[in-house]
């Protein structure tokens, strides 16, 4: 008889944003559910002042939020969660985007920062995810793990017909749980730990 398998799957902690009953929730989770594989499904880290709209509006209040403190934040949920797989989600994917950018601050800023975070998984063992939505998957148990790529409401659905695959993503935006039943085949969503600035309580799905 084939051993049964177990999986744990977080995602959106968004760095300093995440909420810490949420994170601590989670932990305490996997310490109980002892999972044999651990995902991040990505957004780990928010990088809010790396946003397009916030670079380009001097007004923006997200240019003034601290990198530094949000990679400790979100570098450290990592480390603690001990994840196998780690998601590329579209926030870290900034940095990807901005490495090569002619303004060399912003640069050095991208460069250093996938540094850190790569550092951080090989340090940790753990397989990096590129944010693609052809590449971006990984398959556990004849279901397809990743990110999220669609925007809509349906982005969901739409995937999982895409695909013709059961799914389990960790985005979609705008950051709502979406309807699995009205697809044709299995999916899932995992719900992104609640930020500071939300008031809700820590979901699954």
């Amino acid at each position: 008889m084939t051993k049964w398998k177990k999986f744990l799957a977080v995602s959106c902690s968004h760095g300093h944003l995440a909420d810490a009953k949420a994170t601590k929730a989670a932990l305490e989770f996997k310490k109980r559910w002892r999972p044999d594989t651990t995902l991040h499904l990505g957004d780990a880290i928010d990088l809010a002042a790396l946003r397009s709209g916030a670079m380009k509006n001097p007004d923006s209040s997200d240019r003034a939020s601290s990198i530094a403190e949000d990679f400790r934040a979100g570098t450290n949920f990592l480390r603690l969660l001990e994840c196998d797989y780690y998601w590329i989600g579209n926030h870290e994917d900034r940095l990807y985007q901005l490495q090569n950018s002619p303004n060399a601050i912003v640069a050095h800023c991208a460069t250093s920062g996938l540094a850190e975070l790569h550092q951080v998984c090989k340090d940790m063992k753990c397989q990096i995810i590129p944010y693609d939505i052809e590449h971006g998957w990984r398959e556990f148990g004849g279901t397809l793990f990743g990110h999220g790529y669609l925007y809509s409401m349906m982005a969901t659905r739409d995937t999982c017909e895409s695909m013709r695959k059961p799914i389990v993503i960790g985005a979609s935006p705008p950051h709502r749980p979406t309807a699995g039943a009205l697809c044709r085949c299995a999916c899932g969503l995992v719900d992104w730990l609640p930020c500071k600035h939300q008031g809700d309580a820590l979901r699954t799905a």
